[in-house]
């Protein structure tokens, strides 16, 4: 930065100095047909927040993974998650067609029910055999999220690498469009890391 002030003569006029911190600006780097520029703090790992009170049995089956499963994704305590740009192909491996053991909807027990995943297909950490999830229900019921297992015929250890929710389609997707919007808004690329929490669990 150069300073000058007319009628003076400072005696410093050019000064310099440099960022503690780097940053990363960029222009589409996040993908998805996001053509938008901004920069980013890349030593600050976003956080994702996911009440319980707007994103219902998808935020119950969040939590309930990140503190009954080993490798506690996303919490302070446990493992970061990372950014995967192929979340597609991912979600595929555990909720779709690729997965060894097929999603059965329960639509007698979650109306419009639809599966969802955790850790997040669209992360490095997701994308696992939906065969290898445990699976279960989140019920609000008087009050509180219960949670069942999905499937008698494979009972839930708590040591899956992951969990495939029935949550009904609405909050399902509302969750994706909450973490497509962080990535977004924090400039996020492919294996940037980032926190989860459920602040009302």
């Amino acid at each position: 930065m150069k300073i000058t002030q007319t009628g003076t003569n400072p005696t410093k006029p050019t000064v310099t100095w440099s960022n503690p911190r780097e940053i990363r600006c960029d222009s589409a780097a996040t993908g998805g047909g996001n053509i938008s520029t901004g920069c980013a703090l890349p030593s600050i790992t976003p956080e994702l927040e996911l009440p319980l009170s707007t994103y219902g049995a998808a935020a119950a089956t969040y939590t309930w993974a990140q503190w009954n499963l080993p490798d506690k994704w996303g919490l302070y305590r446990g493992k970061p998650l990372t950014r995967a740009v192929d979340g597609n192909a991912r979600r595929e491996r555990t909720c779709g067609s690729k997965s060894s053991i097929p999603f059965v909807a329960k639509p007698d027990v979650v109306p419009s029910d639809s599966c969802d995943e955790f850790p997040f297909a669209s992360t490095q950490e997701g994308g696992t055999d939906g065969g290898r999830c445990a699976e279960i229900v989140a019920l609000l019921e008087s009050g509180t999220w219960n949670v069942y297992e999905a499937d008698p015929a494979r009972p839930v250890t708590k040591t899956e690498p992951c969990v495939r929710g029935h949550v009904p389609q609405d909050v399902n997707s509302l969750a994706r469009t909450a973490y497509s919007n962080l990535i977004q808004n924090q400039r996020m690329v492919n294996k940037d890391p980032f926190r989860m929490k459920v602040p009302d669990a």
